[in-house]
């Protein structure tokens, strides 16, 4: 689930509570046959019915906001889906009901609010779905076939004779069948979000944590500024674990930096870096997260990468590779969160909830790094918390 579509079902949540407080502020059970219903099926007295029912709904929807939405299981979407059609149900039964009698009814305040906030929430879902592919208007079968160091994919069965063919390349990939490379990171990348070792391989000699620049209205886009300097200036002394976080998700001033997505500006240095430092420079892969919406990865083949709560599409290619964008659309640029050579010399990890990326290898190229006057980064250790 994408940190907008949590953020969504977060806001309805918190509506939510509003709503339940003004239906029982109002005995919404007394007034409102369905009310009625619900709540003697659970309890003679339909009071408490009704504050077991909406006490019931309040924590799961909790529940799913801060377990399942934040830690990126898999029940998040279908429970996110179930909270926002009971949304949608309120959002629009409250107002019929209040038209259809021609007075308040308990609920009908804070109706709207809810409905809103359902239709956002089933904006996000749909935006991230990785299980629909939408070009236009339609959705689209497709098959992969290689072709001469890129991969394309050509449509099936087109459900409109009129539509042209969906065609994208992702120059220099092709897809992975390794299945020794993916049993390794899935015996060895055992946890999740626990410490660094919990997104990339812990036996390196040494980690390097490289921020994402933040956007801004410079002709660059991003700012020149470092994070420490950044932090300072808003009166920030520390920039630890949970600060970090809450800086990435609200950004400091007009400024946010990628979330989940390692920014384009970052390749080439990482590419001069790393290239060196392995012996099968022409040999890596690269793993991109499942859950993309704009992925064309999908496309080409199977999440057949399966970590402690993400999934991943796996590809090989060269270093170069690495400035190929997964994204259907030109103007986003996607890298893979994973990437890796043959020789399993370094490692380098963008966790799709973080603001940057880990580096893991020799302690040669974790100085080279750390030099690198285009990167804001620091040394951190496998055992960290973040």
């Amino acid at each position: 689930m994408t940190p907008r579509a949590r953020n969504a079902l977060g806001l309805l949540v918190l509506l939510q509570i509003a709503h339940s407080a003004e239906e029982y502020a109002g005995r919404l059970w007394i007034s409102f046959p369905p009310a009625r219903l619900v709540t003697g099926l659970v309890s003679q007295d339909l009071e408490r019915g009704f504050i077991i029912v909406n006490t019931a709904l309040i924590l799961f929807g909790l529940w799913c906001w801060l377990g399942p939405a934040r830690l990126g299981w898999r029940s998040a979407r279908p429970s996110a889906w179930m909270l926002a059609a009971i949304a949608l149900i309120n959002g629009i039964g409250h107002p019929m009901w209040s038209l259809y009698r021609g007075a308040y009814t308990p609920g009908v305040a804070t109706a709207p609010f809810i409905l809103i906030a359902g239709i956002v929430l089933v904006r996000e879902l749909l935006r991230g779905d990785p299980s629909v592919v939408r070009r236009g208007h339609s959705s689209l079968t497709v098959r992969a076939r290689p072709v001469s160091n890129s991969i394309k994919t050509i449509l099936i069965e087109p459900p409109w004779p009129e539509l042209e063919p969906f065609n994208n390349e992702l120059p220099l990939l092709t897809p992975s069948e390794n299945a020794g490379e993916r049993e390794w990171l899935e015996r060895t990348l055992t946890t999740f979000a626990r410490n660094v070792a919990s997104f990339l391989p812990g036996g390196y000699e040494a980690y390097v944590r490289i921020y994402h620049p933040f956007r801004d209205g410079s002709e660059s886009g991003y700012s020149a500024k470092r994070w420490s300097e950044l932090a300072a200036s808003a009166g920030i002394e520390r920039i630890d674990g949970e600060v970090a976080g809450e800086i990435a998700y609200n950004g400091l001033g007009d400024s946010q930096p990628d979330t989940g997505r390692r920014p384009e500006v970052l390749v080439e240095p990482l590419i001069e870096a790393l290239r060196p430092a392995t012996t099968t420079p022409d040999r890596c892969f690269f793993a991109v997260w499942e859950g993309f919406g704009d992925s064309v990865a999908q496309h080409f083949v199977a999440p057949g990468l399966r970590l402690p709560h993400r999934n991943y599409h796996v590809f090989e290619g060269p270093v170069e590779a690495s400035r190929t964008s997964f994204s259907d659309a030109s103007f986003i640029y996607t890298a893979a969160n994973l990437w890796w050579p043959a020789d399993r010399a370094w490692f380098v990890s963008t966790e799709v909830d973080a603001a940057w990326t880990y580096v893991g290898g020799s302690r040669t190229l974790i100085a080279t790094l750390l030099d690198d006057t285009r990167l804001d980064s620091v040394e951190v250790q496998a055992t960290d918390r973040w």
